[in-house]
């Protein structure tokens, strides 16, 4: 072995030359060099992240986006909540589905009212405008309006609706007669109609 630093000739597998020349380092490079075989080098994980967002990552999304224009997904109608739901939610206080339930078809049976979703519909829409006109909740209009039938008192559904959030608020305003034909408009309108109508 010829020394690259003096060029002293050195006999074969010395590991270090007269001058002081390490051949075990240079013998450990030539050995990792040579007897590695090719294609066997461990990927750094830069190269696996480039390797994966570069290439991989966009023929993936190409394939998906290709499979969603053949088949588009499926965009389902939203269906409308049942009037009952929407008293849940909307009624003043944490009150139970069944608790409204309860309390609304027991004041609809005694004021002659079918449990069909128009009347639902009409029944959750005057309890509210009564509460913001009133600031009386709707359960306790509803309680009121089956005390006051029980008591003998008869009137129908809206008359009687009105009459309670009246008392339940201690309201002294004449109300005109259009105002119980006008109870299903929008809670905007009466706000404005309650505004206007201070004593």
């Amino acid at each position: 072995m010829k020394c690259p630093d003096c060029g002293l000739e050195n006999p074969p597998g010395v590991a270090f030359c007269d001058c002081g020349y390490c051949f075990a380092s240079t013998m450990f490079k030539q050995y990792n060099r040579i007897k590695r075989p090719i294609g066997s080098r461990i990927l750094s994980p830069g190269a696996v992240f480039g390797i994966i967002t570069g290439i991989i990552l966009p023929i993936a999304l190409h394939v998906i986006s290709k499979v969603q224009e053949k088949n588009p997904p499926v965009v389902r109608p939203l269906t409308a909540m049942h009037p009952l739901d929407q008293m849940t939610s909307t009624f003043a206080g944490n009150h139970t589905r069944t608790s409204v339930k309860s309390r609304v078809e027991k004041a609809m049976f005694v004021y002659g009212l079918e449990f069909a979703e128009e009347n639902y519909k009409e029944v959750e829409g005057a309890l509210t405008t009564l509460r913001i006109v009133f600031e009386a909740s709707e359960m306790e209009i509803l309680s009121y309006m089956i005390q006051a039938f029980d008591a003998g008192e008869y009137y129908n559904f809206k008359e009687m609706a009105v009459l309670s959030a009246k008392t339940l608020a201690k309201d002294e305003r004449v109300l005109p007669r259009s105002f119980i034909q006008m109870i299903n408009t929008s809670p905007s309108y009466m706000s404005a109609w309650n505004l206007e109508n201070q004593v």
